[in-house]
């Protein structure tokens, strides 16, 4: 099975695997052309450009703790920006929520 992100643009007649997240999708969040997906294994993806390019979000790097730090949910405000909730160890906490301005 391949873990990741599929998308649609014909209403789902068709579906294309847009990026890989390494395991399970278990954040998403869209605020006009960004896309942000995250997932167990540290993984946290975003797209500005509705998914045709995909990069590392800077905020990975905080989740340098054990790979047992998974991303449970993503979402943008109305100024754009990403809040990010995780849970497993990071240093000294279990779980915490970061933010990411636009």
């Amino acid at each position: 099975m391949l873990y990741g992100l599929y998308v649609t643009r014909d209403l789902g007649r068709t579906w294309e695997h847009a990026t890989e997240v390494g395991t399970e999708v278990l954040g998403l969040a869209c605020r006009g052309r960004e896309v942000a997906v995250g997932g167990r294994s540290r993984a946290l993806l975003v797209s500005h450009d509705l998914g045709a390019h995909w990069t590392k979000e800077p905020l990975t790097d905080l989740f340098t703790a054990p790979s047992s730090v998974s991303v449970q949910a993503t979402a943008f405000d109305d100024a754009g920006v990403l809040d990010v909730g995780f849970e497993g160890l990071y240093t000294d906490r279990r779980g915490s929520l970061f933010r990411r301005s636009p």
